[in-house]
């Protein structure tokens, strides 16, 4: 039926459970493989799946379950009778099916490659697995098991388009249907289903996230790709994995705490805010838990071959009326609203609690970077936090003719051509629009004049430039209004990645405070 597997199985007869003083052992009619795994009924207890050396997995069907190691003889807190499943895959990748010439790869892109298919075959027969690696080659990876079935949907936010469009060109392979998350449901159903970025589908109870996960119960192969897991509420979100497994992750801190050690302390950042510090989870029983679903790529080799990166930081003068608006003087709302508008002010601008943007006269910000824009000669990304400094910035520099992506940009994809054709040497970008772009061919500078304050937002631009095939030195440039919140965003977002946007946001507020 699929292409590019080979794939060898094997089947052994029911186990039969004796029990044996409170205690249970279990023994196979036929001689019992190393390597074979058997089917741990329910949700064994942290002590059972200890004694158990279970493992969390998928079955044959896809569903989700708890495989312990087969040793004939060995007493067991089991009960019943089994059902073993089979769980050996040797897998050997067909490159001809992939259609893929892996002498035109890198050592290790034919070795992400075989990865990538060695982690899909891990359910077969419902090929799921999540991937995860910043600028490891996934739009390759997922190009080349496209091949595998005859229908393949991608889906991925409309900027992302035309990078698949781009790299099937690029290695001569057919371009998969492409589909947002909120359309896949006009797609076809396929044999092959690709969700880009995955982290988007992390809210179960968002529209793409149901719409996504109904199409891929219909798929026979079922993959997602993100560059870095978020951080979440403890652990590292590994939310996004529902999508692919249902149920294959725990939907809450509370869960996760049962799984991992009722002993994990939560710190409270700031009372009533609902948001913690964690640093306390036992991050390897977790990656335990989740690697049956998910293979994180090395990227160290990756990163050996990549060129020089510098981080400069440009200071400018605090703005007009920041002290007025740090002790709440825009707002009568929200602690959080005083955050965001002490935020905004660095870039020129606050939004009232009427909605209204309220523009400033003085903001030396926007002024230093029009300058160095100005005299800067070469291809430069900024980033920004908000609508309203993109707009700003736009009105800046209109004679450099900006590429523009943010959410209501009609066609982003065309824009990203513009920059990448040497149309514009200028691509403005709201700094949660940061994935999916391979700009390093283009560029080697990023500038932020305001940050996401999703840490792993900042890794995610960053990775535009500073991936394979950039030849050149990188420069990352900060400019950071004095006396303001901007110095203690950067280095919150900088050396806290385990920090959600919530988090980093309370910890503003208790700047705020000091």
């Amino acid at each position: 039926m699929f292409r590019g597997f080979s794939l060898e199985t094997q089947m052994i007869k029911q186990i039969t459970v004796e029990p044996n003083g409170g205690w249970f052992r279990y023994k196979s009619e036929t001689p019992i493989d190393p390597g074979t795994y058997f089917q741990v009924p329910g949700r064994p207890s942290q002590q059972q799946r200890k004694a158990l050396s279970a493992t969390a997995a998928t079955d044959p069907n896809g569903r989700f379950v708890w495989l312990a190691p087969a040793e004939p003889w060995v007493q067991r807190l089991m009960i019943g009778k089994l059902t073993p499943q089979p769980w050996r895959f040797p897998l050997a990748v067909d490159w001809a099916a992939m259609r893929v010439d892996p002498d035109k790869l890198r050592a290790w892109q034919r070795q992400f490659l075989s990865d990538a298919f060695t982690c899909v075959a891990r359910g077969f027969p419902y090929h799921r697995a999540g991937v995860v690696t910043l600028g490891g080659g996934k739009t390759l990876a997922g190009l080349a098991l496209c091949q595998l079935g005859e229908v393949a949907v991608v889906a991925a936010s409309t900027y992302l388009h035309s990078t698949w469009r781009e790299e099937a060109a690029k290695w001569n392979m057919e371009c998969p249907i492409l589909s947002t998350y909120e359309s896949i449901h006009k797609a076809p159903d396929p044999d092959v289903l690709i969700i880009d970025e995955s982290l988007a589908l992390k809210n179960p109870d968002s529209l793409r996230h149901r719409r996504v996960a109904e199409k891929a119960k219909r798929a026979s192969i079922v993959v997602g790709f993100t560059g870095t897991p978020t951080s979440g509420v403890g652990p590292l979100d590994w939310r996004w994995l529902r999508v692919i497994e249902p149920g294959c992750v725990p939907a809450g801190d509370t869960a996760w705490r049962f799984l991992f050690g009722s002993d994990t302390q939560l710190v409270e950042v700031v009372p009533g805010r609902n948001a913690y510090q964690t640093s306390k989870w036992k991050s390897r029983e977790i990656a335990e838990f989740v690697e049956p679903f998910v293979y994180s790529a090395d990227t160290s080799r990756l990163l050996d071959e990549l060129p020089e990166i510098e981080y400069r930081t440009v200071a400018v003068p605090q703005p007009a009326d920041w002290t007025l608006v740090a002790a709440g003087g825009a707002t009568t709302t929200t602690a959080s609203k005083r955050v965001a508008q002490c935020r905004q002010i660095s870039d020129g601008f606050v939004v009232d609690d009427g909605k209204q943007v309220v523009r400033v006269a003085h903001t030396p910000k926007l002024d230093a970077v029009e300058e160095w824009v100005d005299a800067l000669g070469e291809p430069v990304i900024i980033y920004a936090a908000w609508t309203g400094t993109l707009d700003l910035l736009a009105e800046r520099l209109a004679k450099h003719n900006p590429a523009m992506i943010r959410g209501d940009t009609g066609d982003p994809g065309a824009e990203i051509t513009r920059f990448k054709s040497g149309l514009t040497n200028v691509l403005l970008a709201n700094a949660r629009y940061s994935s999916g772009m391979n700009l390093q061919e283009r560029c080697r500078i990023v500038a932020f004049v305001s940050w996401s304050l999703n840490p792993t937002d900042r890794q995610q631009a960053i990775g535009r430039v500073y991936r394979p095939g950039q030849k050149h030195g990188v420069q990352i440039v900060d400019f950071v209004a004095e006396n303001t919140l901007d110095a203690r965003t950067l280095e919150l977002i900088q050396g806290h990645q385990q920090l959600t946007a919530e988090q980093v946001e309370a910890l503003l507020e208790r700047s705020l405070k000091c």
